[in-house]
């Protein structure tokens, strides 16, 4: 950690969440994230696994920034539990009176099953890996 970030406890890294098919994020901090200019206040960040929101330009290994809130816009980039424990990261898009679930890489179907939001999507950290 650079010496100015130090004492700066920041956001807490809470686990993963999945871009692609489901898997559990886990609420055990495994880390914090400091940064200047970073709201920290209920927010908190997850680690990407999987592939389906790259054309989002949400890699696997990112870490993305989840501001907690029940509901979000139609556009949004939000963290869902789909079928009651399944975390995603995916693009949430009105479609009459209903939503359903976008990944933003062709290979993936709509989520239109019962999900509920936990998250809207603010930020997002990449390590740059040359």
């Amino acid at each position: 950690m650079r010496e100015d970030l130090e004492g700066l406890e920041g956001l807490p890294i809470l686990g993963t969440v999945s871009a692609g098919p489901g898997v559990l994020a886990q609420d055990a901090v495994e880390g914090h994230f400091s940064f200047r200019g970073f709201s920290y206040g209920e927010d908190y960040l997850l680690r990407v696994k999987g592939d389906s929101m790259t054309g989002a330009g949400i890699m696997e290994g990112d870490l993305v920034q989840v501001r907690r809130q029940p509901c979000a816009d139609d556009g949004d980039i939000v963290v869902a539990i789909v079928g009651g424990e399944d975390g995603v990261v995916k693009r949430l898009v009105q479609d009459g009176r209903s939503f359903r679930l976008e990944s933003e890489n062709p290979r993936y179907a709509p989520i239109l099953c019962d999900f509920q939001v936990i998250g809207k999507v603010l930020a997002l950290v990449r390590r740059y890996q040359p």
